[in-house]
């Protein structure tokens, strides 16, 4: 569905890569980073709207020298400022994407409408969360086989995000699409997710199953005079206790007088980043 191989950006104070990634067909993928980490400076590299400096980036068996509109016709992009025209209605807008995605799915489309009660008036007259739910729905409405999504689900309410999860977990049900889902909402990703990939100062730290960061990213607990030794990610001292993030097998902890929990995606982004300060401190 999509490989990234070494691809690389560079800006006066940041840089991105090299990058390594492999998105399946048939799965969620969650992309999660601190602010600034090159999230959406990878997605849009995957967009072809800022081409790599290095590197290669194939979707679905294509690049985009060769086959530029085959392949945009095949994604749906998200992202928080939609790109619509304010002034056009919904239908209105619809009549125009029809004419861009031959695979155009107006029965789904309709279905989504009555389903998220996006009312017919100008887009600009939509509540942000509105105009939110409709760029969901019209990247959910042509039969895309990737749906690329930026921070999509910021400004919806609970309720609606949440029916919105449902939608991408019908949507790769087929088996032959997929979705990449950057957020900084990492709850909505432990609901979807199969998948996570983990960017940090421009490099990913690591892609893998959910399962997998279960069974190897835990929360540690105990008092600090009994951890100091023991190698952390990252540490949160308080009086005379310490928490932190252990990667490794848990197995290797019998014997420890501490407590130990699965790491949440936000505890394992935490304490990431409090281990680079640390680092810098010491």
């Amino acid at each position: 569905m999509l490989q990234i191989r070494g691809i690389e950006k560079s800006y006066p104070k940041f840089h991105l890569g090299p990058v390594d990634m492999t998105q399946p067909e048939g799965y969620i993928m969650g992309l999660v980073g601190e602010n600034g980490a090159g999230k959406s400076t990878l997605i849009y590299t995957i967009m072809d709207l800022l081409p790599p400096e290095s590197g290669v980036i194939e979707l679905f068996g294509r690049s985009y020298r060769r086959d530029e509109i085959a392949i945009k016709q095949q994604i749906g992009f998200v992202y928080e400022d939609n790109c619509f025209y304010d002034n056009l209605t919904p239908s209105a807008m619809a009549r125009l994407l029809r004419l861009s995605y031959p695979n155009w799915d107006d029965a789904n489309y309709q279905r989504l409408m009555k389903q998220f009660g996006i009312q017919e008036k100008p887009l600009r007259k939509l509540s942000k969360g509105q105009k939110a739910t409709y760029a969901f729905i019209t990247a959910l409405s042509h039969r895309a086989r990737l749906l690329i999504l930026d921070e999509p689900t910021s400004g919806l309410d609970p309720i609606v995000r949440r029916e919105l999860l449902d939608e991408l977990r019908r949507y790769v049900e087929p088996g032959d699409r997929s979705v990449l889902f950057s957020t900084h909402i990492t709850s909505d990703l432990e609901q979807v997710a199969d998948l996570i990939t983990f960017i940090h100062h421009g490099r990913v730290l690591f892609s893998t199953d959910v399962e997998d960061i279960r069974e190897h990213y835990h929360i540690v607990k105990g008092r600090a005079d009994g951890m100091a030794s023991l190698e952390l990610l990252g540490r949160q001292t308080k009086q005379t206790h310490v928490q932190g993030l252990y990667q490794g097998d848990i197995s290797r902890l019998d014997g420890w007088d501490i407590s130990i929990e699965p790491a949440t995606l936000e505890d394992i982004m935490y304490f990431m980043k409090r281990g680079d300060q640390d680092e810098a401190l010491s």
